[in-house]
């Protein structure tokens, strides 16, 4: 498995895509595009910052609704060993 990037080189990467992305628009001729002519890495690397955060919040969200979905499974299985033990204490077996 490879080794994870850094944040330079994420930036770096995304930088390299969209002045790649710009060159192919000219070459094809689909007009200039200045927003991706003047690029500001920094503003890219807050994009991923920001794409990174919104990642986290997520997983975190997830992780929290498993949590929670596994308290409810375990007291429902709690209030069911309580119902057993209840019907095996009232039970009384009768013997013909």
């Amino acid at each position: 498995m490879p080794k994870q990037r850094s944040k330079k080189q994420r930036v770096q990467a995304a930088f390299n895509i969209t002045k790649l992305h710009a060159n192919w628009r000219k070459q094809n001729h689909l007009g200039d595009d200045l927003e991706l002519e003047n690029i500001d890495p920094r503003q890219i690397e807050i994009e991923l910052l920001q794409r990174d955060t919104d990642r986290q919040k997520l997983r975190a969200e997830r992780n929290a609704q498993k949590l929670r979905n596994k308290t409810k499974e375990a007291e429902r299985a709690e209030r069911m060993r309580d119902i057993l033990r209840e019907e095996n204490r009232s039970f009384t077996p009768c013997f013909f």
